[in-house]
């Protein structure tokens, strides 16, 4: 009890290297060069942040498991992620696993009782996209969880709704409004829709193909663009 309230304290602190020290000593992993601002984290049992990643202002974190943000990884502004306990503790999962150089952005609402799996250079973008992984089973009369895996160098646009189960392929474009279900695909592909119907495939651009995971303002000179 002592130890949640402790970390709820220090996590309404601002970003600082004072910080991530109390946290370290809570038992947080922080690497290198990481930022976290100001938010509240509940009952967070196990924390890993990879070097140069940042957690923005305002989000809330609760009864998470586990939640692992890789090198260079992004949680941007008032997100809420969040499991059920109850549920947790009977079939696992409760966990948020983001990998290097992926970014959830902002406004997005996350239910990991059942766990969720976002890949490398992959971004959740836009705002209030919803993942859902537990339900109900109507046959038996029971709480059900199953989780939620996003590939590697995918794109989750604004106001998307993913349920229980659902796989996202590598390399996928989910389009805004999209209802995802069951295996979101095939790789490279474009996919829109109450049903998340594949419109195009073999997408192909610079996106799929980066180092890293910053997406720089389409105004911005490339580095090696020498015009005036």
């Amino acid at each position: 009890m002592l130890k949640t309230v402790l970390v709820v304290a220090i996590g309404l602190l601002p970003p600082s290297s004072v910080k991530n020290a109390l946290l370290r000593a809570t038992g947080w992993k922080i690497g290198q060069s990481s930022s976290i601002g100001p938010g509240l984290y509940i009952r967070v049992k196990a924390v890993s942040l990879g070097s140069e990643s940042r957690i923005g202002p305002f989000n809330v974190f609760r009864d998470l498991s586990e939640l692992a943000v890789g090198e260079r990884g992004r949680i941007g502004q008032w997100n809420w992620v969040s499991a059920a306990d109850p549920l947790v503790r009977v079939r696992g999962g409760g966990f948020l696993r983001l990998g290097d150089d992926s970014a959830l952005t902002a406004r997005h609402y996350l239910d990991c009782s059942g766990g969720v799996t976002i890949g490398h250079h992959t971004t959740v973008a836009g705002v209030r996209s919803t993942f859902i992984t537990h339900g109900i089973d109507w046959k038996r009369a029971a709480q059900t969880t199953a989780g939620i895996s996003i590939g590697n160098y995918c794109i989750i646009s604004s106001n998307v709704a993913l349920t229980p189960g659902t796989t996202v392929n590598d390399r996928v474009v989910v389009g805004m409004g999209t209802v995802a279900a069951r295996n979101v695909g095939p790789e490279g592909s474009l996919s829109v829709g109450a049903r998340a119907t594949t419109v195009k495939s073999e997408i192909h651009g610079a996106y799929f193909t980066r180092d890293r995971g910053y997406i720089k303002n389409i105004m911005e000179r490339d580095d090696h663009d020498d015009s005036a």
